[in-house]
């Protein structure tokens, strides 16, 4: 089966991440105006299932190394059956520019190609080339297998001026388990923030313009390194004085 591929499969922006309130959240919202914009799709529920090593090499390197993180994961925007079209992602970040690539294909072919050492649906001469940086990360880290599922609901803004290029995400209601990884199996797990607190990323190829940058200021609203795949895992950890989690704080659930 062969999956059309009119999609965006490589991008690049600056993305930088914060931990804000709800009173921040209607405060950042009513700055919009008219200057931001409902994406597409506005409004989205994210399942992303992130493959690790047995040892937890991968996010244990990126909880141990702030300039450089590389991750895999599986991502569905709708609760996926076999024949659900899902994204294979390769996210890399290096001081704060993230490159993404990734390849469409039904659940049953992601997992053929994951799990099973299958081969992925044919592609375009493009897909093909990501599809190699897949293979070369599989057999960077051998062994990989599910270890995360990550849910939430997702708000996505764009900017009405389109040379800015911006791009604003609020999630909110971020689930986490360690076991039950089927993702079919429903989107119930465990919460690290609480109900009135939201992650915004903001993603952009340039910078973020001023009147952007002036009311996170007059919000009081400061970057944070807060990833979700790093605080469900150390959410997860029954041992917390171990030397991994004490270098990683999540905020407080309220």
């Amino acid at each position: 089966m062969q999956v059309n591929d009119t999609y965006r499969a490589a991008m690049f922006h600056y993305e930088k991440k914060y931990i804000i309130t709800s009173e921040q959240y209607h405060g950042l919202k009513a700055a919009f105006g008219d200057r931001m914009t409902p994406d597409k799709y506005p409004h989205s529920q994210i399942t992303s299932l992130y493959f690790d090593s047995p040892g937890n090499r991968l996010i244990s390197h990126s909880m141990e190394n702030l300039e450089f993180k590389e991750k895999l994961r599986l991502r569905s925007y709708v609760m996926p059956d076999d024949d659900t079209l899902v994204f294979v992602e390769l996210k890399r970040k290096y001081r704060g520019a993230v490159y993404k690539r990734r390849r469409r294909m039904t659940l049953a072919q992601a997992e053929e190609f994951l799990l099973r050492g299958g081969s992925p649906p044919p592609s375009s001469r493009s897909n093909s080339n990501i599809t190699n940086e897949i293979n070369y990360f599989l057999s960077k880290y051998p062994g990989l297998q599910p270890a995360m599922y990550v849910h939430y609901d997702r708000e996505s803004w764009g900017a009405t001026q389109d040379q800015f290029y911006l791009r604003l995400t609020i999630d909110n209601n971020v689930r986490w388990r360690n076991t039950d990884l089927d993702i079919r199996n429903g989107t119930h797990g465990e919460s690290y923030l609480s109900s009135d607190m939201y992650i915004l990323e903001i993603k952009s190829p340039i910078v973020v313009p001023m009147w952007l940058a002036k009311t996170l200021s007059e919000l009081k609203i400061y970057e944070s390194s807060i990833s979700k795949y790093a605080s469900s895992f150390v959410s997860s950890m029954t041992d917390v004085k171990s030397n991994l989690a004490s270098k990683y704080t999540i905020p407080p659930i309220i």
